[in-house]
């Protein structure tokens, strides 16, 4: 069964995808800067806020003054960037998401014995990974809960390709035990909404650990209680 190392966790953490707590430091000089006065090296911290500020305030509650002054960078710096606030979000949408990618389908592309070890090694490291990407979950709920051209990106770049794996790889599963065969879009919504929210409505989750005498706990050490939890629903028999 693969184990989840300091390494994976470093590769989790990395390329783009910082933990929430840390925030890339653009400071702005006075006056309006030029297209070019922004390096295009923190090209990848700009989009990261960016992302961050939609997640936040939503699309539509995002104003350009907004994410200037989030961003520390001018109106004319965004628009000749990036053109327009719809394509903001679309290059920071795949700045973050990309990443996300690369970690799945770096799981498919392993070798494992047994394909539930394969599925366990997935929910792990997209439970370790969510714990400290806490943006991403909060936009895709945002934009799950209506009907957009946003939502039509995520899904047609992002979730569907997600989901057409997962599908797979389940029915594989069921196969290879001669268990029943599990919905993987409720498996998906659980694995992303279900456990995502649990560390996405991070005050509401504090507050409960202090009504139930957990506060010695720490947001983030439930992966493998998580990771059993969801996995108990699969090997369930005909």
């Amino acid at each position: 069964m693969p184990v989840i190392t300091a390494a994976t966790t470093k590769a989790v953490t990395s390329g783009g995808l910082a933990p929430t707590d840390v925030e890339p430091e653009l400071k702005r000089r006075r006056g309006r800067p030029s297209a070019s006065a922004v390096p295009a090296a923190l090209d990848a911290d700009l989009l990261l806020m960016a992302f961050k500020t939609f997640a936040e305030l939503g699309y539509e509650g995002a104003s350009i003054r907004d994410l200037t002054r989030r961003l520390g960078v001018s109106h004319n710096l965004i628009h000749s960037r990036f053109g327009s606030k719809e394509n903001l979000w679309r290059k920071a949408v795949d700045h973050c998401l990309t990443e996300t990618t690369l970690i799945y389908t770096g799981i498919y592309a392993e070798e494992f014995a047994d394909e539930a070890d394969r599925l366990r090694a997935l929910v792990m490291n997209f439970t370790e990974w969510m714990s400290v990407n806490t943006h991403i979950v909060r936009l895709v709920t945002t934009e799950g809960s209506r009907e957009s051209w946003r939502l039509d990106y995520l899904h047609d770049n992002y979730i569907m390709p997600y989901h057409r794996l997962l599908d797979q790889l389940l029915k594989r599963i069921a196969l290879q035990h001669n268990t029943r065969v599990i919905d993987s879009a409720a498996f998906q919504i659980l694995l992303v909404h279900g456990i995502g929210g649990f560390y996405a409505l991070s005050p509401l989750t504090q507050r409960l650990m202090r009504a139930t005498k957990t506060t010695d706990k720490k947001v983030g050490d439930e992966t493998e209680l998580f990771a059993n939890l969801l996995l108990g629903s699969v090997f369930v028999e005909k």
